[in-house]
C-alpha cells in the first residue's frame, strides 16, 4: 500500500506540473504567428499609414533562372515610390544578360556588381553593402534571388511597420512546399525556427537575428553601426549578424501576414542545408549576450519538452505493470495534452501564413528534432574553424 501511494504521489505532484510548464512555453512560441494575425485583424496593432521610399537589394551568384522568375514579381509590387538593386557577385552563367533586360522593362531597376579581386571578407556582406551604398532611400528590405512574395502587397505590408521608432522589422520566410520527406524536414525547421526568433519580438520586443530573405531595416542605423564591420571576415550569417547587432528593444516589429510572407526555393541536395545549418551554428557564435540568452532559453525548452514526454511515458508503463489505473488515465492524457499542445498553437501559426502544417508527423519532428540538432553540434565542433572564415 505505502508503494502504490508513493507511486501515484509522485507523478500526480511532478507530471501535472512539468507538462503545465512545458504548455504554456510552447503555447506561446508555436502558436506565435497566429497570435500576431489575430490581433492584427481585430485592429489591437497599430500601424504606420505612411508609405515611405523602399530600396529592395538582392545579392545574387549564378542564379539567372531564379531572377528571370522572381524579379518580375517582386518589380510590379503594388507600391508607390520603390527601387529593386541587384548585387551581381561574380556570377558565370547569363545573370548580367538578365539584369541588362530587366533594366529595359523597369525604370525602378538598377544592377551593380562586386569585383572579384576582393578577397578576405564575405563576398555576400560586400555586396549587400555596395547594394546599400548604391540605393537612395532610407529604408532597406533584403530578400534573395530565390524568393517570391506571396502577393503584391508584400512591400506595402511590410512598410505599414515603419512607424518612427522602429529600426528592424523581421518578417516571415520558408522554403517553398514540394514532395518528400526532406522538404517535409527543412521546412518544418524553418517554421520552428521562425517561431523561436519571432516570438521573442511579438512578447518580449527583443529581436537576436532575423532572415534576409525577408528583412527590413533603416540605412542610417546600419551606417551608425558601421555595417558588417565587426563580422566582414566570417563567411555567412549577415542577415542574424545584421539583426543581432543593430536591434534595440522595443524598436522591431514582425510582420507575418500571409500576403507578406517570402517562399524560398528549397535545396536540391540534403548536403547544402545541412551546410548551412553548420555554418549557422558558427554564426551563432558570434551572438552578442542577448542573442546567446535567448538561444540558452529555446534550449531549455527543448529539455522540458523532453522531460515531460518522457516522466508522462514512464509513468505510464509504471501504472501499467503496477495496475494502477490512476498512475494509466493521468499519464495518458498527458501525452495526450502535450501532443494536442504542440499540435493545435502551430497549426494555427501555419494557417494564419498559409504554409504547411504538420498534424500527423508534428510529433515525429518535435521528438527528433534535438537529435538532429546534436548532428549539426557535432559537425560544427568537427569542422576547421577557417572553413568558416573567407579566404
Amino acid at each position: 500500500m505505502e508503494f502504490i501511494s508513493l507511486s501515484t504521489l509522485i507523478p500526480c505532484v511532478s507530471l501535472p506540473l512539468t507538462v503545465l510548464v512545458r504548455q504554456i512555453l510552447f503555447q506561446r512560441t508555436y502558436g506565435c504567428l497566429a497570435y500576431l494575425n489575430d490581433q492584427s485583424a481585430k485592429g489591437n496593432v497599430t500601424y504606420s499609414e505612411e508609405l515611405p521610399p523602399i530600396s529592395v537589394i538582392i545579392t545574387t551568384h549564378n542564379q539567372a533562372y531564379q531572377l528571370e522568375q522572381n524579379l518580375p514579381v517582386i518589380l510590379e509590387q503594388d507600391y508607390p515610390n520603390f527601387e529593386v538593386i541587384v548585387v551581381n557577385d561574380c556570377s558565370e552563367d547569363n545573370t548580367d544578360d538578365v539584369l541588362k533586360e530587366m533594366s529595359f522593362r523597369y525604370k525602378n531597376f538598377y544592377h551593380t556588381f562586386t569585383l572579384p579581386s576582393a578577397r578576405y571578407i564575405s563576398r555576400k556582406k560586400l555586396a549587400i553593402t555596395l547594394g546599400l551604398k548604391a540605393s537612395h532611400n532610407e529604408w532597406i528590405i533584403l530578400t534573395e534571388a530565390d524568393c517570391t512574395p506571396q502577393s503584391d502587397q508584400w512591400l506595402r505590408l511590410m512598410a505599414r511597420n515603419f512607424s518612427d521608432s522602429t529600426r528592424i522589422v523581421l518578417g516571415y520566410a520558408n522554403y517553398a512546399k514540394e514532395s518528400g520527406f526532406f522538404n517535409r524536414r527543412i521546412t518544418f525547421d524553418r517554421l520552428i525556427e521562425n517561431c523561436h526568433f519571432l516570438s521573442r519580438v511579438i512578447y518580449n520586443d527583443k529581436a537576436y537575428r532575423g532572415d534576409g530573405c525577408n528583412l527590413a531595416f533603416r540605412k542610417s542605423v546600419f551606417m551608425e553601426q558601421d555595417g558588417f564591420a565587426k563580422n566582414l571576415q566570417l563567411a555567412r550569417g549577415e542577415d542574424s549578424l545584421l539583426v543581432n547587432e543593430m536591434a534595440r528593444p522595443s524598436q522591431t516589429r514582425v510582420e507575418c501576414d500571409p500576403k507578406a510572407v517570402m517562399k524560398q526555393d528549397p535545396p536540391f541536395r540534403r548536403k547544402t542545408w545541412t551546410t548551412d545549418k553548420v555554418f549557422f551554428k558558427e554564426t551563432c557564435q558570434n551572438f552578442n549576450s542577448t542573442g546567446k540568452w535567448a538561444l540558452r532559453f529555446f534550449r531549455l525548452h527543448t529539455f522540458i519538452n523532453y522531460l515531460a514526454y518522457l516522466q508522462s511515458a514512464l509513468f505510464l508503463t509504471l501504472g501499467i505493470l503496477k495496475l494502477n489505473y490512476l498512475l494509466i488515465v493521468l499519464s495518458a492524457c498527458c501525452l495526450i495534452a502535450l501532443t494536442v499542445g504542440s499540435i493545435l498553437p502551430l497549426y494555427r501559426s501555419s494557417k494564419s501564413v498559409n504554409d504547411r502544417t504538420f498534424i500527423f508527423s508534428l510529433w515525429w519532428y518535435e521528438l527528433t528534432r534535438p537529435i538532429q540538432n546534436f548532428y549539426l553540434y557535432m559537425r560544427h565542433e568537427m569542422t576547421r574553424k577557417d572553413k568558416f572564415l573567407r579566404k
